[in-house]
């Protein structure tokens, strides 16, 4: 019976993962990266302008995550010692929940703030980005 079952997943793990490569077959993203590209070093002051800038011409969702996504990790930096410096206090405060939930309150506007003005982050920053842009693209 598990014999069965682990095949039967597989099957259709498999067969999800070619259904979904097989969407993107179709889509060309030479216009997106193009506009990602040309956008390069855009301030990030006026997020919903920046978003505007990097989807009005596109036509799917998809192209306007990919300018999205391109001109993100074309233009914001890995911030290395953001993040061994979270990592730190992350081990440090692994047993006290309520120190942790208030350093990371605190290092997350540390976190934004610098990537609105250096273009630098760690993880949250990448995905705060992507999210605002996203919601006004």
């Amino acid at each position: 019976m598990t014999k069965w079952f682990f095949s039967a997943l597989f099957f259709l793990f498999q067969t999800n993962i070619e259904a979904q490569l097989s969407d993107f077959k179709s889509v060309n993203f030479e216009n997106a990266d193009k506009i990602a590209l040309n956008l390069k070093g855009a301030d990030l002051s006026n997020l919903p302008g920046l978003a505007y800038n990097l989807t009005n011409s596109l036509t799917s969702d998809v192209e306007k995550f990919r300018a999205i996504y391109t001109w993100v990790c074309t233009n914001i930096e890995n911030d290395y010692y953001g993040y061994r410096k979270n990592h730190s206090k992350r081990v440090k405060f692994q047993k006290d929940t309520i120190e942790q939930y208030k350093w990371n309150a605190g290092f997350s506007k540390q976190v934004f703030i610098k990537l609105l003005k250096e273009k630098k982050t760690i993880c949250t920053g990448y995905a705060y980005l992507i999210k605002k842009l996203s919601k006004f693209g």
